[in-house]
């Protein structure tokens, strides 16, 4: 039972309260069988059927709440993952990262485990039945975190390419004002000159005009 305990910790990454709580309690009905000879046979049987009890949830209450908690990060990351990436996947842009596929693999195997434990779990179960059923739901729990973090693997890059289409937007922008600033300030320049050469025009033939008039007989 503890070997559980520990594979669901290990394969989860989250420490099983509840099931320690649960083990600890089995055990304590075990010390009051063992500490009092003058229990009745029903008390007996009582302690039984609660070492029994604490003994099943102790091997199923810690998968579930850990699947429950990290299905729910899961949906939430694939929405934000669906937003931030799915420009970047249809033009192909995203390399390095785990390819779609991969991540709809990922969630059809979570998918296949919760329906199996759907079918199977029934309010009385024999401890084979509800051994495995632990073990299906503490899979699909290790799945969805490696799910999870490939979907943060491509949120990532998804953002980092959404960092440069901004980048390299404001560096077009800044070389457009470029062109146009050095266009404009060759045709500022371009009209100080003819504006000069027309005014220079103007100025010799009134100078030539003012000589003709004064040296008339």
């Amino acid at each position: 039972m503890h070997t559980a305990i520990r594979g669901a910790e290990t394969l989860t990454r989250l420490e099983s309260n509840i099931g320690r709580v649960n083990f600890n309690e089995a055990f304590s009905h075990v010390g009051e069988l063992a500490a009092n000879e003058a229990l009745s046979e029903a008390d007996q049987a009582s302690h039984l059927a609660d070492i029994e009890d604490h003994l099943r949830r102790a091997v199923m209450e810690h998968p579930e709440q850990v699947l429950r908690g990290k299905l729910v990060e899961v949906f939430e990351r694939w929405e934000e993952y669906l937003l931030e990436a799915r420009t970047y996947r249809e033009t192909k842009a995203m390399i390095g990262v785990p390819y779609h596929s991969d991540l709809e693999d990922d969630r059809q195997q979570i998918e296949v485990l919760m329906e199996e434990v759907r079918r199977a779990k029934t309010p009385r179960l024999g401890w084979e039945e509800t051994l495995d059923l632990a073990a299906k739901m503490t899979q699909a729990a290790a799945i969805a975190r490696k799910l999870d973090d490939k979907l943060m693997q491509c949120i990532g890059a998804a953002r980092e390419l959404k960092a440069d289409d901004v980048r390299n937007a404001a560096t077009d922008r800044r070389a457009g004002w470029s062109l146009k600033t050095a266009i404009a300030a060759v045709v500022v320049a371009a009209a100080v000159a003819v504006g000069g050469y027309v005014l220079g025009q103007a100025g010799s033939s009134s100078a030539a005009g003012t000589t003709t008039t004064a040296t008339t007989p």
